[in-house]
């Protein structure tokens, strides 16, 4: 199991017709979204124009989850569904999509097989949470997008600001997490299957 905090200075950003992305994680490390050669990317976008178009991206399954505004997604395949905070779309990346509104989005792109749940959860100062993770392979990724939180992975503890990450790559074996929110907090947990 590989342990990996992450903040602002480790992400990169860039820009899109609609708005800008930061990428939070991608896997392999030597991979590029340029390229497309990546297994898994994590990223944030912001949606500033009030109308866009998605990035199109053949063979790459993607799972956006809103964090705040309100979209209007235009899916080809689907027809028009309505985002708001908290909701989760999952979509092939070679779809045309058209876009209404403004917001904010974290996403997870996978190439593979691979199933990606992503779950947005407010918690409150002074709460206190356990996650029951034991699924060999698994990925985990935890994003503060505000408030301050400190997760314990077996007794190890990372304390995480806003916009801060944590990254548990290959759990093996079953593990204690528990999660403590100094501040009320606003988090990200994706997991990903392989």
């Amino acid at each position: 199991m590989k342990v990996s905090l992450l903040n602002p200075n480790n992400y990169k950003k860039s820009v899109w017709n609609g708005g800008h992305t930061t990428e939070l994680f991608i896997f392999p490390k030597e991979s590029s979204y340029q390229e497309r050669n990546f297994q898994i990317r994590i990223s944030v976008a912001q949606v500033k124009d009030p109308k866009s178009q998605f990035t199109h991206l053949p063979g790459i399954q993607r799972n956006l989850l809103l964090l705040e505004g309100c979209l209007l997604l235009s899916v080809q395949t689907k027809g028009e569904q309505l985002v708001l905070p908290g909701d989760e779309i999952s979509f092939d990346g070679g779809t045309n999509i058209e876009c209404k509104g403004k917001g904010t989005d974290f996403n997870v792109m996978t190439n593979g097989n691979q199933l990606v749940s992503c779950q947005y959860q407010k918690i409150e100062t002074g709460e206190r949470l356990q996650l029951d993770q034991s699924n060999a392979g698994q990925l985990l990724f935890f994003y503060v997008h505000d408030g301050s939180i400190v997760v314990s992975i077996n007794d190890r503890e990372y304390q995480l600001k806003q916009e801060m990450s944590l990254m548990v790559d290959t759990l093996n074996e079953e593990v204690n997490i528990f999660l403590y929110a100094t501040h009320t907090t606003h988090l990200v947990l994706a997991e990903v299957l392989r």
